[in-house]
């Protein structure tokens, strides 16, 4: 592996989202719970129903890897910005602001970092993805376009700047930094802490025990680092220890984010703005 995509930071930058990124999504079992999944019966069908989306993410990846990839991106993008813009009342402001938002992470790391993104791409999804790499700069200027008129928002609603000024701050990162490196610092110290906090803030808004937010999220933490474990103990061999860990943490993230995705943005966020 080439020493340029992965180096003690940037395993660094890998150990952090496992560690601290991944527990965010493992909310998703208290979430579902607050949702009406609470016996065992219904719990057990959500379950059955998240897991199964999970493997066929994997499965897809396997035998469609540059379509995988590019879905996980656009989805990355659309996931983000809606956890960044989801106090937006007005549907078309909040659409231009997560655009915004979840572009400037997944398009600005790839604009500023291309080579090394798309070596990190070949590894994950194989050399046909470098068929995309000219339309980035393309991609990049509509992200921009979408920024700017998230900045002429922020002129009439000056609330709006206290999140508008996370972008240039990600963007410069994004320039000076390694991708994994940005990516990690956005995952772990932004997008993390505000999806914990507000779903931690609207559970207990609606009774919802915090022993059971506690303990259906170390027993969905757990599982996914026994099940990544897994999965890397099996790929070693076959593919040595860099790949294997970069293909277990964001196949892994992609497997998990689409259900999250379903759950979070599909049925939590629309119950929790009628509620509030």
């Amino acid at each position: 592996m080439d020493a340029l995509i992965l180096s003690p930071i940037t395993y660094s930058a890998l150990f952090a989202i496992a560690v601290i990124g991944l527990p965010h999504g493992s909310l998703d079992g208290a979430i579902a719970s607050f949702l009406g999944f609470k016996n065992i019966k219904s719990f057990s069908k959500f379950l059955i129903f998240y897991v199964c989306i999970s493997i066929g993410v994997i499965f897809f990846w396997f035998y469609f890897p540059v379509i995988s990839l590019l879905l996980f991106l656009l989805i990355s993008i659309y996931h983000f910005g809606s956890c960044d813009a989801n106090s937006i009342n007005n549907k078309i402001h909040r659409l231009i602001i997560s655009i915004a938002h979840g572009g400037s992470v997944v398009i600005g790391v790839i604009f500023f970092q291309t080579f090394i993104s798309f070596k990190i791409f070949e590894y994950l999804s194989g050399p046909d993805v470098y068929a995309y790499v000219n339309f980035v700069d393309y991609f990049f200027y509509v992200i921009l376009f979408f920024i700017g008129f998230y900045f002429y928002l922020c002129l009439k609603n000056k609330n709006l700047f206290i999140k508008f000024i996370e972008i240039p701050f990600i963007l410069l990162i994004a320039y000076i930094a390694h991708p994994l490196v940005t990516f990690s610092i956005y995952f772990c110290c932004i997008h993390t802490p505000r999806h914990t906090v507000d779903v931690i803030r609207n559970l207990k808004r609606n009774n919802f025990h915090y022993k059971k937010i506690i303990y259906t999220t170390m027993i969905f933490t757990v599982l996914s680092w026994i099940l990544g474990l897994i999965g890397y103990l099996y790929l070693l061999p076959i593919l040595g220890n860099s790949e294997s860990v970069l293909k277990v943490i964001f196949i892994g993230l992609a497997a998990l984010t689409l259900p999250h995705m379903i759950l979070v943005d599909g049925f939590y966020k629309p119950k929790t703005r009628k509620l509030n």
